[in-house]
């Protein structure tokens, strides 16, 4: 590798989180106290009436608690361990996000051992995320293991039911959307704690209102998955099993399905034909190693520098790959890269394991893009 990088050093931390939402809401409020900067961020919000799409702060409690139950208590906790109030909280006032990043689920009769497998890559700027990996378990709900977003949201994740839910931006980023919605990350979590395969998680998801254009795919250990195009709040569904045509599902960052197609319009001049050729190379991939797929080349794909892999260095530009999980949900294990996978290592998770180590530092390592 002989490209000149500018290298910046920094820290994730792995948690677990056991408990009511409130207690657990109470122990992540310790975790960011030690952060000024996170401190200053989450406990920012400022309701804002035209932004919000709402007209008081109480119609977006209420909104929220409905749609993501037990994320409210969640909240409380985290305000009070911050000495802050509810409308206070960044969780209440960001309802819209955008995430830059590749994902692919390989069906039964693709893989070597029968199993389902799970690729993500997920990209943006290294100093505008939680770097935190959390395992979680809700007293009456699912355990699961995925990445923080807005510290209670899932950027990804994993749950001991055997149900696995990645996301992507559709890249409809300059359209208007009109709908009130959760944030995608809220989203994730929900599906998470509460649903134990495709069949709970996409009848879930058509119910609530997702903000922007974000697409889903949805697994489960039985050898079935769910593409799940949104925009502005609605989804359209391609559903996947053993029997289908296709074994494969992929997701980047525009739209495949056809209905929603005419949405491409709305998408970035330079993500566009990124987007595609990512999605190519992830198609390629597959059709390379057909049949005979483990997760060993899941990892060893996620690995390689795009465009020969997923792996990106654009941090600058948002557009660096901050990690990487290669996921086995018929066995209900990760393997996780906390930075690019070609300057830091993998690591292995089990759900059922304890906890040893909390904190793994990595390089990302920064190259702007040429325009």
């Amino acid at each position: 590798m002989n490209e000149k990088y500018t290298i910046h050093n920094m820290k994730f931390e792995h948690h677990l989180l056991e408990g009511s939402h409130y207690e657990i809401g109470k122990k992540q409020g310790e975790i960011i106290k030690k952060n000024k900067a996170a401190v200053k961020m989450y406990t920012s919000g400022k309701f804002n009436v035209e932004k919000s799409k709402f007209s008081s702060f109480n119609k977006v409690y209420e909104f929220y608690d409905e749609l993501c139950p037990g994320l409210s208590e969640e909240a409380q906790g985290f305000a009070e361990e911050l000495e802050t109030e509810l409308n206070k909280l960044f969780f209440y006032d960001f309802p819209n996000s955008i995430q830059q990043c590749s994902q692919f689920t390989l069906l039964p009769p693709l893989t070597k051992n029968n199993e389902v497998l799970v690729g993500r890559s997920y990209e943006w700027n290294h100093n505008d995320e939680d770097l935190q990996l959390r395992t979680t378990q809700v007293k009456g709900k699912y355990k699961h293991i995925g990445f923080s977003g807005m510290v209670y949201g899932r950027y990804d994740g994993l749950n001991d039911q055997g149900l696995c839910v990645t996301n992507s931006a559709g890249g409809a980023w300059n359209a208007k959307m009109e709908t009130k919605s959760i944030n995608w990350s809220l989203v994730t979590r929900v599906l998470l704690d509460n649903c134990k395969n495709v069949a709970e998680a996409s009848k879930l998801l058509e119910k609530i209102p997702t903000e922007g254009s974000t697409t889903f795919i949805l697994s489960d250990k039985s050898g079935k998955a769910a593409l799940m195009e949104g925009f502005d709040g609605c989804f359209i569904i391609e559903k996947y099993d053993n029997t289908s045509e296709k074994e494969y599902v992929i997701a980047t960052n525009h739209y495949n399905l056809s209905k929603n197609l005419e949405y491409n319009k709305f998408n970035n001049p330079w993500l566009l034909p990124n987007s595609q050729k990512r999605y190519e190379t992830i198609e390629s991939f597959i059709q390379e190693v057909k049949d005979n797929i483990t997760q060993k080349d899941v990892r060893e794909f996620l690995s390689k520098e795009f465009p020969k892999g997923l792996c990106c260095h654009w941090y600058t530009d948002f557009f660096g790959t901050l990690w990487s999980i290669s996921f086995n949900v018929s066995k209900k294990c990760v393997e996780v890269c906390f930075g690019p996978p070609t300057h830091n290592d993998w690591y292995s998770f089990s759900l059922s394991d304890p906890i040893e180590r909390k904190e793994y530092e990595v390089i990302f390592p920064d190259k702007r893009i040429a325009m």
